[in-house]
């Protein structure tokens, strides 16, 4: 295992296919207590996850072609592409997408993106006040934001600003409650010790099954990575 101290907040584990070894990212002043008691709670996971990644298939390449199937709310809707005024819209069951150029995939795929990114606000907007009503503290974030991030579906900061990876809006609604929660707890205990997930246990009792779901799939292909 690789332990790489960055300037972060949160504690993560990366695991990834092959024999590229297991990266733990900390944060540059943690301490190494803390760092331990991570990794003895996680371990069901870390091996849970490489059994995982061995025994699934590559990630196939998007070619963002039409017919080809893409994720919102945890649907899947086949791509379907016209040449016009840029807009993306979900029409009976397909993602449409119109752009100047469709047959070009770096076009298309920023219309897709922007799509993702206009729409998550509100969703996860809409979701935080139902994940805050059922919190069983009282607590108040100093702002929701939401931005494409490579390896992390959500983030806390010192301050009490949560923030949301735009793709988290291609997973079920049950998946993006898990990461509202999990951010959520962080404004009380900002490390991963056990208050923080006994926290977790109240505001979401069955939150272990939903992270099985989120941990199936990576931000990037071929590589999970744990809180």
């Amino acid at each position: 295992m690789t332990i790489v101290r960055q300037r972060r907040k949160t504690l993560a584990i990366h695991v990834f296919p092959g024999n590229r070894p297991i990266e733990l990212r900390a944060p540059l002043k943690c301490p190494w207590y803390e760092i331990e008691t991570f990794l003895t709670s996680r371990q069901d996971w870390i091996i849970r996850s490489l059994d995982e990644l061995a025994e699934e298939p590559n990630e196939p390449e998007v070619l963002y072609r039409p017919g080809e199937l893409h994720f919102y709310l945890g649907e899947t809707y086949p791509l379907a592409l016209s040449k016009g005024r840029a807009k993306v819209a979900l029409v009976d069951g397909k993602l449409l997408v119109s752009c100047a150029a469709p047959g070009d995939p770096a076009v298309v795929r920023k219309q897709i993106e922007k799509f993702y990114r206009q729409n998550s606000l509100a969703v996860f907007t809409k979701r935080m006040d139902v994940c805050l009503r059922r919190f069983p503290l009282e607590v108040t974030p100093s702002g929701l934001r939401v931005r494409k991030m490579r390896s992390r579906w959500g983030s806390c900061s010192a301050n009490g600003e949560l923030c949301f990876n735009t793709l988290l809006v291609q997973k079920p609604v049950s998946v993006i409650d898990f990461v509202i929660t999990h951010e959520l707890c962080h404004l009380v205990h900002f490390g991963h010790n056990r208050p923080f997930y006994k926290l977790m246990d109240e505001a979401m009792p069955d939150w272990r099954n939903v992270e099985k779901q989120l941990l199936r799939t990576a931000v990037e292909p071929c590589q999970l990575e744990l809180f």
